[in-house]
């Protein structure tokens, strides 16, 4: 407008907010979000995201790999449409569990996928955000059929027994099973633990793992009672460095005594990125939950995979309600559309 033909104008009022701290939660957001998709897709291991009625939120592309697809096909499908209904009611209540706990639960199976059957170490555990509330359960699989094979054999084949112990790539180690003693161990465990094979066998596992010896003992007479075969320990090694592992122990009989006899796998490693994972999860989800600007997580086919609670609370709309809608028929004007 000019002035000088509307004398009625006096001046032009500018209002200017600071949104530097928007802005900068918004890069902050950006940047843990690529860092947890990179983490995610580059774990090794198969990670899928749930609803709590099992109805797939996300997978990486590994996950989708085991099923024979890509992430997408996989999207908005529930566990009754991937698996036979008698698999899809025990995963759905597991689910149930893990919402019920706050502990992480393990378990080991044997699942028909469409290309072959296979061994699934899985560990569920429940997604909380930063009011408290669930936004999903997190299920992490590693493909463990070649562990469970070797396994198998074993128990096949006691001529094979002695061959496959001393020239076996995974840690194995043969327990006196009331004082933990180290009575046979393999070239891998000298090389993993760092003492050579006759400083192994003057050992105890006592000194090696990092439960008190009361502890230790009682993890021992389980496996002796078959009560529990899979253990996740803390092992020290020679250097004084501590190890997260996994031990499968199950009782044998040499020379009519009984022995413990433990396959011992180090997954440190594994323990880190999962912690990692669950850092930047946290994180990320803290921001997104917190966040005063717009977020809206889309699909490649622009399906709604989750908004945040100020786009719930402007539009309307909760998660549950958009979950897998088209973003442009839900959220634009019909007008917009085109």
């Amino acid at each position: 407008v000019n002035r000088m033909k509307d004398p009625s104008i006096n001046g032009v009022l500018l209002n200017y907010h600071d949104i530097t701290k928007r802005k900068q939660a918004e890069e902050w957001l950006k940047t843990s979000e690529e860092k947890y998709r990179l983490l995610h897709e580059n774990a090794g291991l198969g990670i899928g995201y749930f609803s709590s009625e099992g109805v797939v939120l996300s997978f990486n592309s590994i996950a989708a790999k085991y099923m024979n697809g890509v992430p997408e096909d996989f999207v908005g499908k529930s566990f009754f449409d991937l698996y036979p209904k008698e698999l899809a009611d025990s995963y759905l209540g597991r689910i149930q569990r893990a919402i019920s706990t706050d502990e992480i639960n393990i378990y080991e199976d044997f699942v028909p996928l469409p290309s072959k059957e296979k061994w699934f170490l899985s560990t569920y555990s429940k997604i909380i955000n930063s009011e408290g509330n669930l936004i999903g359960i997190q299920i992490i699989s590693q493909d463990i059929t070649e562990r469970k094979q070797a396994e198998e054999n074993l128990r096949r084949s006691e001529k094979k027994f002695r061959s496959l112990f001393e020239n076996n790539k995974a840690v194995m180690v043969q327990l006196e099973p009331t004082t933990g003693k180290i009575i046979e161990a393999n070239e891998a465990a000298s090389s993993f633990y760092g003492w050579n094979h006759e400083e192994l066998l003057e050992k105890s596992i006592l000194e090696i793992n990092t439960l008190s010896n009361a502890e230790v003992k009682e993890e021992m007479n389980k496996a002796m009672l078959e009560q529990q075969n899979y253990f996740q320990f803390q092992h020290r090694l020679s250097n004084g460095m501590i190890r997260d592992v996994e031990v499968y122990s199950v009782p044998i009989q040499d020379k009519g005594k009984p022995f413990l006899y433990s396959i011992i796998h180090d997954v440190t490693d594994r323990k880190r990125m999962e912690e990692a994972l669950r850092e930047e999860r946290d994180f990320s989800t803290s921001l997104v939950d917190t966040a005063q600007t717009i977020i809206l997580v889309l699909d490649t086919e622009g399906r709604i995979m989750r908004i945040n609670p100020y786009l719930e609370e402007i539009s309307g709309y909760t998660m549950e309600e958009v979950l897998g809608k088209d973003w442009v028929s839900t959220f634009l004007p019909d007008s917009d559309h085109e």
